[in-house]
């Protein structure tokens, strides 16, 4: 008799703890998703126009390898007093030494439900929308942050920006 209650005992304890650690609030997700994708690149480049008073045009690319069979969702770049969604392409190797544009690869829209394990892609960060940063993640900067079908807001901390050449317009 007393072992069957010692048994309760234990087993309305795990019970509770069980309980009470799934119904604690599910806090930001700030996980780093390097098994989910690997950076090749980094990179920015301003465009200098030939008109006066004209607005310089800053490009920021990241090109990845997507290393996850789950289908990502969003991707977005935080910067200081940067959020920006990212466009998406798949990277494929140019036939020559170059591209046209002088990049070692082309890029073509890709539909994001298209994108499979061992995709190459270009993510190239776009002004403008209302997206907004998800909570938990004020305080980090320069990192690529994404979600899957499967997971929560996931991150990739970008080291460093090469900065290219800037391009003069005439």
């Amino acid at each position: 008799m007393r072992s069957n209650s010692t048994f309760s005992v234990l087993a309305l304890t795990a019970l509770l703890s069980i309980t009470s650690s799934c119904a604690q609030p599910k806090q930001a997700s700030a996980g780093a998703g390097n098994s989910y994708m690997e950076l090749l690149e980094a990179s920015v480049q301003r465009t200098l126009p030939g008109i006066k008073d004209a607005e310089i045009e800053t490009v920021t690319r990241f090109v990845v390898i997507w290393k996850s069979n789950e289908q990502p969702l969003d991707f977005f770049w935080k910067a200081p007093d940067v959020w920006q969604n990212c466009m998406v392409s798949r990277a494929s190797r140019a036939a020559g030494k170059t591209a046209d544009n002088g990049e070692w690869y082309t890029a073509t829209e890709i539909d994001r439900n298209a994108i499979k394990k061992g995709d190459t892609l270009e993510l190239t960060p776009v002004r403008g929308g209302k997206y907004a940063v998800p909570p938990g993640f004020d305080d980090k900067n320069n990192v690529i942050l994404f979600k899957t079908n499967k997971t929560d807001w996931l991150y990739l901390p970008v080291k460093n920006l090469t900065k290219r050449p800037d391009i003069i317009m005439h």
